[in-house]
């Protein structure tokens, strides 16, 4: 009796061991995203879709990837089911060659995946079954270039004259794409722009700055930054300016001392100002009315190295008179600000002279 109980205990034992062995070995299917990662050499962009390359690397995931069926023995098949399955494809120099001649190659993804896998494992089924690959050239080339846009602008009273934006070359380094450099290749009629120049401090002087040039195709990338000069001057204007005139008169040549004139000098009018079209930097003219204003209010404290603007009028020809007489001077004047010059063509002051009796 004991002897049938260990026959029968032995052959249970034998009969699950034979179940596990025929059950590793029994075919089964297990759909999955394969994820492929396209290598290229370092000269050589590859696309899919639009995503190129970075670094001669290009990763076919998620949405990218084909979607794989697998036969082959369940144990094989759960073991790449658990840890996924990425797949490196390189083109052989053929490959390379016919690639770049046609700008384009179609993967085989079920070829891919299945050189891969190993032994008693099988491709049922990829789709896509192919995956369009576009190639082509990095190469390097010079472009075109300009100043970009400008944010913001100089103080109030200064400006950028004509020209006044300045770049330290015309032209730089850009490495991409070939095809894409040729949808684009920044020409002088249309050259890339730098990134923008800020003006938001309000600059009251030429300065320069580093600026990045930005390519406009996708995938273009510039070697080198260059340098944009603006140019800030004052800002120029013509203005008629009142001017209060004064009688000065001078000494007689020889003479130590004043002589005293036998008449009265009067403004023709009563009114002694004129208004005198005068041409500078626009913060000078301002300057200058607000001097002028206060001087007409009262005495004005000017520091001692600062010009007196000043109107005048000196060397009345007639000496001796009768009568009442009507005559004429030229006005001058004495101290404008600097950069600041009197354009007035009419300096004609008209005066009327009133013996002394």
């Amino acid at each position: 009796m004991r002897a049938h109980v260990l026959n029968a205990f032995f052959s249970l034992v034998f009969a699950a061991m034979i179940l596990s062995a025929v059950g590793s070995h029994l075919t089964t299917q297990v759909t999955l995203k394969v994820a492929i990662e396209v290598s290229v050499p370092s000269d050589v962009i590859v696309s899919y879709r639009g995503s190129p390359s970075v670094g001669g690397r290009l990763l076919l995931e998620e949405g990218d990837a084909p979607t794989v069926t697998l036969s082959g023995t369940k144990e094989k098949v759960e073991a790449i089911k658990q840890a996924g399955l990425r797949v490196i494809w390189s083109p052989k120099p053929g490959e390379l060659s016919e690639a770049l001649g046609k700008g384009r190659f179609e993967l085989r993804s079920e070829s891919v995946v299945a050189s891969t896998l190993p032994s008693k494992v099988v491709v049922v089924e990829s789709k896509p079954p192919s995956l369009e690959l576009r190639f082509s050239r990095v190469v390097e080339r010079s472009v075109w270039v300009e100043p970009g846009p400008l944010v913001g602008k100089p103080a109030d009273g200064f400006r950028i004259p004509d020209k006044g934006i300045r770049l330290n070359v015309n032209q730089v380094r850009v490495r991409g794409e070939s095809r894409t450099l040729e949808s684009d290749p920044g020409t002088p009629e249309r050259p890339y722009p730098t990134e923008p120049i800020d003006l938001s401090n309000r600059p009251r002087q030429t300065f320069t700055v580093k600026r990045k040039v930005l390519p406009r195709p996708d995938g273009v990338t510039p070697l080198e930054e260059v340098e944009v000069t603006v140019v800030i001057e004052e800002e120029l204007a013509e203005k008629d300016v009142e001017f209060p005139v004064h009688y000065v008169q001078e000494a007689r040549t020889g003479d130590a001392e004043l002589q005293h004139l036998p008449f009265r000098v009067k403004a023709d009018g009563g009114r002694w100002s004129r208004k005198l079209r005068l041409r500078g930097p626009k913060l000078a003219l301002q300057a200058l009315e607000a001097t002028l204003e206060r001087q007409r209010r009262g005495p004005v404290i000017v520091p001692v190295n600062e010009p007196i603007p000043f109107a005048y009028i000196s060397d009345i020809p007639i000496r001796e008179i009768q009568d009442v007489v009507n005559a004429k001077a030229k006005i001058r004047l004495s101290g404008l600000p600097a950069g600041v010059e009197l354009i007035e063509e009419d300096l004609d002051f008209r005066v009327v002279l009133v013996p002394i009796k």
